[in-house]
């Protein structure tokens, strides 16, 4: 469940791309208030559309209720988990290969429009191929997701653990704060308590992975 070592250096490089990201010791200012949001979830606009039209990302969600909504998906492993192109889209921008990092990170957003990693190296990528209307609607969303999780808690205490709906949001919420993690304990309740590096300082940061726990004990059950 630990990130992987070559991946994590690629992350917070490129999330320091976006504006507004800060150390822990200065927790990132409140951002300006976004669109007002829709009410629609991905799925609805779905419906509504042919399914070889693309996604308008220039409406933005209610993001805590689109998390809630993946989060409890019964094919969310097949959806945001399974040939995840995390990697391969990290170093496509390492090499600024910015069209095949946009190829690969397109697709499965469709699918998965909850990743935040692929919202932050898509919108990189697009603005670097000259389109920035269209990466500001990525950064909007990758924006948006971060908040929602950091809205949940302030990661301080078990309590108030930062809610996720998968293992990929712990380390891109890491990633924001170019944290680097150095060990994973997990609590009583299934909460995550990890100790982090962030500029020679040790931090300690608790998630709740609810909803991971929750799909991983229903295929036990369904197994049964």
């Amino acid at each position: 469940m630990i990130a992987e070592p070559r991946l994590r250096p690629m992350l917070a490089a490129v999330a320091l791309l976006l504006p507004g990201c800060a150390t822990p010791e200065e927790p990132p200012p409140p951002p300006p208030a976004p669109p007002p949001a829709t009410s629609l979830l991905f799925e609805e606009q779905r419906i509504n559309r042919a399914p070889e039209e693309p996604r308008d990302w220039s409406q933005l969600p209610d993001f805590d209720r689109l998390r809630a909504s993946f989060g409890d998906r019964e094919d969310f492993s097949e959806r945001c988990e399974q040939g995840r192109p995390a990697r391969q889209a990290f170093e496509a921008i390492e090499r600024e290969a910015w069209s095949e990092a946009a190829d690969l990170t397109a697709p499965r957003l469709e699918t998965c429009p909850v990743d935040i990693d692929l919202h932050l190296v898509h919108a990189v990528a697009l603005r670097e191929l000259g389109q920035a209307e269209a990466s500001k609607h990525h950064f909007a969303w990758h924006q948006g997701l971060v908040d929602s999780v950091l809205e949940s808690g302030d990661g301080r205490t078990p309590e108030t653990a930062w809610v996720v709906i998968s293992i990929a949001e712990e380390y891109s919420i890491l990633n924001v704060f170019g944290m680097q993690p150095m060990e994973q304990v997990l609590l009583d309740g299934g909460i995550e308590m990890m100790r982090v590096e962030a500029e020679g300082k040790t931090y300690v940061v608790h998630f709740d992975p609810a909803a991971h726990f929750r799909r991983l004990q229903a295929l036990q059950d369904g197994a049964e």
